[in-house]
């Protein structure tokens, strides 16, 4: 069995996730679901190493 913690994502001033179920691991970083995810839409672009992050409530741009 693994141990699971609730964690809130905030993510700047604008964006804070409802509470969601998280594993600890020995990796460097995050790996987020889809569960969080489809909150939100990301555009990457690589040539300009620019992305984009905002709600799908958001409906500006």
């Amino acid at each position: 069995m693994v141990p699971t913690f609730g964690a809130v994502l905030h993510l700047g001033n604008e964006y804070t996730t409802e509470p969601t179920e998280v594993i600890l691991t020995d990796l460097d970083f995050v790996v987020l679901g889809r569960n969080v995810l489809n909150k939100f839409y990301l555009t990457l672009d690589g040539p300009e190493q620019e992305g984009t992050l905002r709600s799908v409530r958001d409906t500006s741009g």
